[in-house]
């Protein structure tokens, strides 16, 4: 059997790339279930996968350090390009525009951020290497710019003049998450600090600090930016209130609001809300994934897999979750009204 090793869903929702052990690639499209699958483009196992927000271009990497970039050009996917690097690929970030990807890879026990370039297929930057891993970096939705997480603060790029711009500093441990808003200008980090910070990157400060009272896991934002879902430590998840309009100058006074999503799960895994902020799911060791209303705070559907979920999104419809458990199984959730099972 070939296994799935790794999983990606693009931002709008519509497609999913699925990496193999063998090498093999397959494209998910979302709301049929219909897989397209590809000739092994890699030697080695698939061991990150990446694609676009608008599901036209994704990336694959491997144990041995292959990378193919693949385009859907007049209704197929064609290899755009390959390259090698020195390591073995642990995650890769694709930018919504400019063709910029960013690889981490690992190397006797080092790990490094390599950024490719657009539409070279040679050229690679180095971003530096330190001693331990670190999420998937995260890019603004214009291409400007990009965020990596290292140890316990954050490192802002600007891909236009392909530079550090500053380093932030508030965690007292390993950032274990990130996210950056569409204009880039905003940003959100988890840390294994019990704290998740609200960070304006234009003035270098932080706006606001949650306190979920437990070590965070992951992270999500709907698409106005005015809800927070974090995954925690001990498997409750925990909603709060962002207020993106907060300054350093003007800060956010009140305590944002706070609700306790219980999950009967253990292990932390992967959380992730809808664009309207109606609905989130929340994913276990144990296999669980816990779909919630946020509007009443209650647990709409629970699903069991065979092993522990390494990967788990929600569609920004709320429509669809896209899973993978350890043993490798892809799994394909719909929901059919989510607001219409409580009644």
């Amino acid at each position: 059997m070939d296994r799935c090793s790794a999983l990606s869903l693009c931002e709008n929702g519509t497609r999913a790339v699925l990496g193999f052990d063998s090498g093999r690639i397959a494209v998910l499209e979302v709301s049929s279930g219909e897989i397209s699958r590809f000739q092994p483009p890699t030697k080695a196992a698939i061991s990150s996968v990446a694609i676009s927000s608008n599901g036209q271009r994704l990336l694959a990497g491997s144990k041995e350090g292959e990378i193919v970039s693949l385009e859907f050009v007049d209704g197929n996917w064609k290899v755009f390009s390959k390259h090698q690097v020195k390591g073995a690929v642990l995650s890769i970030a694709v930018a919504a525009v400019g063709g910029w990807a960013a690889i981490q890879i690992e190397s006797n026990r080092h790990f490094e951020w390599l950024l490719l370039e657009p539409d070279r297929t040679s050229s690679q930057i180095s971003l530096g290497r330190t001693n331990h891993s670190s999420p998937p970096a995260v890019f603004s939705d214009n291409g400007n710019s990009m965020l990596l997480a290292s140890g316990n603060q954050i490192e802002v790029w600007s891909l236009n003049e392909r530079k550090l711009i500053q380093k932030l500093k508030s965690h007292s441990e390993e950032i274990a998450c990130l996210l950056i808003n569409p204009s880039g200008d905003i940003a959100l980090t988890g840390s294994a600090d019990e704290s998740v910070i609200l960070w304006d990157l234009k003035a270098g400060t932080a706006l606001q600090n949650f306190n979920p009272f437990d070590k965070v896991r992951s992270i999500s934002v709907n698409m106005d930016w005015n809800l927070l879902v974090c995954g925690l430590d001990v498997s409750n998840t925990v909603v709060f209130k962002v207020n993106v309009k907060a300054t350093a100058k003007h800060p956010y006074d009140d305590y944002p609001r706070r609700e306790l999503l219980r999950n009967n799960a253990q292990g932390a895994g992967p959380v992730s809300i809808s664009d309207d902020g109606r609905s989130a799911s929340a994913a276990f060791g144990t296999g669980a994934i816990n779909l919630w209303d946020l509007q009443t705070s209650s647990l709409l559907c629970s699903f069991r897999a065979e092993s522990a979920i390494t990967y788990c999104q929600l569609t920004p419809s709320g429509r669809h979750i896209v899973a993978l458990d350890c043993t490798g199984h892809v799994h394909l959730l719909k929901v059919e009204s989510p607001h219409d099972m409580l009644r």
